[in-house]
């Protein structure tokens, strides 16, 4: 029996969810630790190491940047993809783009010799230090509350209320990066559009939808 290009796509879009489900999430865990141990591998042993901080610094706080963009990306790619599967990629993307983020800010310490009275002047007297530092600030409930048993001490409801705080920890990140010069003009418009396209999309997403005349 010939089936009709509807049926083949829909069982196109079963198979790959399928195996969106048994392999894509451990994949897409192991992919984005690559530059987390490339970074570490250069810090202690490779090009970085005569003065690991700077390089360091940059790379942690770009990727958390991408993997921001990347994170806030799969829900609209989703549905407007009809693979539903992929959802399931957010948590690992936020948890991974947190770590970065996290991580960017540990080494910009570090470089200071985790002097706190050093760091929190630096970051009240520099706009963009102070804007990187909310960002991040941001990120630790979203990552602390990602899992399965915070959302349900948390309520589903308070929960997406707090996961909104997404979106003011990505554009502080972008105003941080582009002030700090860590981004590139083509890179920052680039990462601008996408973020404006994903929250675009969530407040169509969120308008009432109109009854039909009759």
């Amino acid at each position: 029996m010939t089936l009709s290009n509807q049926e083949r796509s829909r069982r196109t879009k079963q198979q790959i969810s399928f195996w969106l489900r048994r392999v894509g999430e451990p994949l897409v865990i192991l992919v984005l630790a690559v530059p987390a141990l490339q970074l570490a591998y250069d810090s202690f042993w490779g090009a970085f190491v005569a003065d690991p901080f700077p390089p360091a610094t940059r790379i942690s706080g770009i990727w958390g940047m991408r993997l921001l963009v990347a994170g806030l990306l799969v829900t609209p790619l989703a549905r407007l993809a009809g693979l539903p599967g992929i959802i399931r990629f957010r948590r690992p993307i936020g948890l991974w783009a947190a770590a970065y983020s996290v991580g960017h800010f540990a080494i910009w310490s570090m470089d200071y010799g985790f002097d706190l009275d050093l760091i929190t002047t630096e970051i009240l007297r520099l706009r963009y230090l102070f804007l990187g530092f909310v960002a991040t600030l941001l990120l630790v409930p979203l990552a602390a509350t990602s899992f399965n048993a915070a959302i349900r001490w948390v309520g589903g409801r308070n929960w997406r209320r707090l996961h909104w705080l997404v979106y003011p920890s990505v554009l502080l990140a972008l105003w941080h990066m582009a002030t700090a010069g860590r981004l590139s003009g083509v890179d920052f418009t680039i990462m601008s559009v996408l973020t404006g396209f994903a929250m675009l999309w969530r407040v169509v997403r969120g308008l009432p939808k109109s009854s039909p005349i009759r």
